[in-house]
C-alpha cells in the first residue's frame, strides 16, 4: 500500500505547477486533459459538473460527483468522493471512477489509475490506493490512519482542483484535472470533515 502511494507522490511531483484558468462562477466548471508528465505537454479541455450525492436519506449529504466530458478525446466518466461506509474496507473515504466513454488515443482506453491529488496553491498527492474494479470502473479508497486522514482532510479542504493519475494500455501517462467552484469546495468540507 505504502509503495503505490509513495508512487504516485512521485508522480504528482513531477507534473509540475500545472493549473487551470477559472470557468465562470456559475454552470459547469472546467476540466483538462493532460498527456505527458510534466507541465501538460498536451491538453484537451471539457467540462466538469459537480452535484451532491445521498446514499442515506437521514444526513445531508453523503459525498459529491463529478460528471466530466473531455469531447476532443470522447472522454466520459463520472467521479464520485464519498464517506466509506463499508466496514470491511479500510478506507476513510472512497472515490470512484466510472467511465462512459474512453479516450480515443488511448490504445485500448485505461489501463490503471496510479493516485490523485488536490491542487490548491501547491500540488499534494493524498494518501490513498487504487483498484480496478472492471474495465470502466476503478476504485481509489483514501487511507485511514490518523495523520494520513488529517493530510488528507486538510489537502482536500484547501484545493482548487482535483488531479487524477491514469496511465492508458500503451503506456501513456494522463492526468485528469477537474476545476472546483466554491460550492464543490464547501461539499468536500462538510464530506471530509467527518
Amino acid at each position: 500500500m505504502r509503495k503505490n502511494f509513495m508512487r504516485a507522490a512521485i508522480i504528482f511531483v513531477a507534473l509540475g505547477s500545472v493549473s487551470i484558468q477559472p470557468a465562470a462562477a456559475s454552470g459547469p466548471q472546467k476540466a483538462l486533459l493532460c498527456t505527458g508528465t510534466k507541465n501538460c505537454d498536451q491538453s484537451a479541455e471539457g467540462t466538469v459538473t459537480w452535484s451532491p450525492i445521498a446514499m442515506n436519506s437521514f444526513l445531508p449529504a453523503d459525498g459529491i460527483q463529478a460528471d466530466v466530458s473531455i469531447p476532443d478525446h470522447q472522454l466520459g466518466l463520472t467521479v464520485s468522493f464519498r464517506r466509506n461506509f463499508t466496514v470491511s474496507l479500510p478506507a476513510s473515504h472512497v472515490i470512484e471512477l466510472t467511465f462512459k466513454q474512453q479516450p480515443a488515443n488511448a490504445f485500448g482506453g485505461i489501463a490503471e489509475i496510479e493516485g490523485v491529488a488536490a491542487v490548491g496553491d501547491k500540488t499534494t498527492p493524498l494518501a490513498a490506493v487504487p483498484a480496478k474494479v472492471s474495465d470502466t470502473v476503478y476504485m481509489i479508497g483514501l487511507v485511514d490512519a490518523p495523520d494520513e486522514r488529517r493530510s488528507n482532510m486538510a489537502a482536500l479542504c484547501q484545493s482548487k482542483s482535483v488531479g487524477i493519475r491514469m496511465k492508458d494500455a500503451g503506456g501513456h501517462e494522463l492526468t485528469l484535472l477537474l476545476e472546483e467552484d466554491a460550492e464543490t469546495n464547501s461539499a468536500f468540507h462538510q464530506i471530509f470533515a467527518k
